[in-house]
């Protein structure tokens, strides 16, 4: 078997194009396909995700709306405190 300089361990023997009359084959899929392909797929991805950052953001507004006068309330009271 003749070696063609690239790093083949297992020995495999890829089938080469015939030299008259050969085709090459366009992929079929092009690059503005792909990229369209890639573009719907995070698309999607980020769709699926704004349910739970929406909850997310729910619950910190609900956590903010309780704790935050909580810790006014507490700091009006040392505040008050400290001047009696």
């Amino acid at each position: 078997m003749k070696s063609n300089g690239c790093y083949n361990p297992t020995r495999n023997e890829f089938p080469r194009p015939r030299k008259e009359g050969a085709v090459i084959q366009q992929p079929t899929t092009t690059l503005t396909g792909r990229l369209r392909e890639v573009a719907l797929a995070r698309g999607e991805e980020l769709l699926a995700e704004v349910p739970a950052t929406l909850r997310r953001v729910r619950l910190f507004l609900l956590v903010a709306a309780i704790s935050l006068p909580a810790f006014l309330a507490a700091l009006l009271a040392v505040v008050i405190w400290r001047l009696a």
